[in-house]
Parts: structure tokens; C-alpha cells; sequence
């Protein structure tokens, strides 16, 4: 089937991304505490332009244009202060909270399909079936009713022994896997320790989930896999 990837980059490259992010941070106050509830605010990061740190916090809007354009003011501890503007045409590289993306790429697509009579469907895993119905409160919010919103199904998701969610903020800021093989949280080391016959063992596995209910609608550990590689 044919596909399209795309990086972060190019994403914030189309200017009507640029545009739904700016009426986003228009209705912050109240779309923030639905998919921000801890702060109830977004966070709009710009990297250093020396060194390419940045802030979690965010940094501070200082200023709206006549277009809706931001400037923000952001602080490096070892350059100082610097600032960055998030506008419609502008090239800028900027983060925000991860919710925030991901209602700017479904708004996005939506429209998208608006225009040839479409319908989006997405896949996601099953840690964002939270996400979903708080995404929708915000798709309705924006305004875009209920007969457009995407349909998605949700894949399995790969826990650790102990039930957590496999994540890669764990693997790589704490080291807590370290006991694991390395093929079953890099992807590189699984190429490197089977090669790529392996990609089709994995298939295999996960083909026939569909047709499976017991097999879809649960999750998998870890050493699930480590014992199916072992084959």
C-alpha cells in the first residue's frame, strides 16, 4: 500500500499547520486544560540558537502582531536570553506540548480530506485511547463536528515486566532496561542480531490479530517477544 512519512520538520513547515497552532494558542484557555490539565497552559519551546537547548518550562510570550504572529522570549543558562515567533509564513522551529501536535495534525487532516469528500482514519497505540475522547472534546471545541472527526482503532501496547508501558523516555533517561537484550528496545540491534528475515517474523505474529478478538484487545510483554525471537 502506498504511504507518506513526513518529519517534525516539513510538518511545521506548511503554513496551515503554522495557522491552526496560532488559533490553538488563541483558545489556550480553553483547550489547555483539556489536553494540559497538570498546568493548564501550553508550552512553547524554541532551541538555543548556539547550542540548541531549550527550556521544558517554555518560554514567555512577550508580544501578539496584527496577524497573530507570537514572539516569544526564551533563556539559554550558558547564551542568555533569545527569542523566537511562531507566525503563519515564518520558518522557525518551535515544540509544543505533544497533545497540542497532535490535535494540529488531526485538524490538519481534516480539512485535508474535506476537500476530497474523505474520511482519516487513525492508528494509534492503546495508551492513547485517553488521549482520544479528550481529543475530541477539543476537535468539537475548535468546531469541527462529530461526522468529521477521524475513525481509529487502536494497536496492542508493549509493556515491561511489570505492566508498564515499554517507553523510550525510561530506556533512555534512566537505564532501566539495561537488563534487557538490546534487540528488544533498539530497533537497530534487532536488524544487526537477525537481519531482515526477522521483519517478517514479526508479521507473521501480528497479521492474524485482527481476526483474533483475544489477540487484539489486550497487551503484550516484553519477554512475549524475546521468546518469539527466540524461534
Amino acid at each position: 500500500m502506498p504511504y507518506q512519512s513526513w518529519s517534525y520538520f516539513q510538518f511545521q513547515q506548511v503554513p496551515q499547520i503554522r495557522r491552526i497552532i496560532l488559533n490553538l494558542l488563541e483558545m489556550e484557555d480553553e483547550i489547555a486544560p483539556l489536553l494540559c490539565p497538570s498546568e493548564g497552559k501550553f508550552k512553547v519551546r524554541f532551541a538555543c540558537t548556539v547550542c540548541n537547548f531549550a527550556d521544558k518550562a517554555g518560554g514567555i510570550l512577550v508580544d501578539i502582531g496584527s496577524n497573530g504572529e507570537r514572539y516569544y522570549e526564551c533563556f539559554c543558562p550558558e547564551h542568555g536570553i533569545y527569542g523566537g515567533t511562531i507566525a503563519e509564513n515564518n520558518t522557525d522551529i518551535f515544540d509544543i506540548n505533544t497533545p497540542v501536535r497532535a490535535l494540529a495534525r488531526e485538524i490538519f487532516y481534516i480539512y485535508q480530506m474535506s476537500e476530497v469528500n474523505g474520511q482519516n482514519m487513525m492508528s494509534d497505540g492503546s495508551d492513547w485511547v485517553q488521549y482520544a475522547t479528550i481529543n475530541m472534546e477539543a476537535l468539537l471545541c475548535y468546531g469541527i463536528s462529530t461526522e468529521k472527526h477521524p475513525a481509529r482503532f487502536f494497536s496492542p501496547m508493549i509493556v515491561d515486566e511489570y505492566g508498564a508501558k515499554l517507553a523510550k523516555s525510561v530506556q533512555v533517561g534512566t537505564g532501566r532496561y539495561t537488563h534487557i537484550p538490546k534487540y528488544n528496545i533498539d530497533s537497530r540491534w534487532l536488524l544487526y542480531t537477525f537481519g531482515d528475515s526477522i521483519y517478517q517474523v514479526l508479521w507473521d505474529e501480528v497479521a492474524g490479530w485482527q481476526n483474533d478478538p483475544k489477540c487484539l484487545f489486550r497487551n503484550y510483554t516484553i519477554r512475549y517477544f524475546e521468546e518469539l525471537l527466540r524461534i
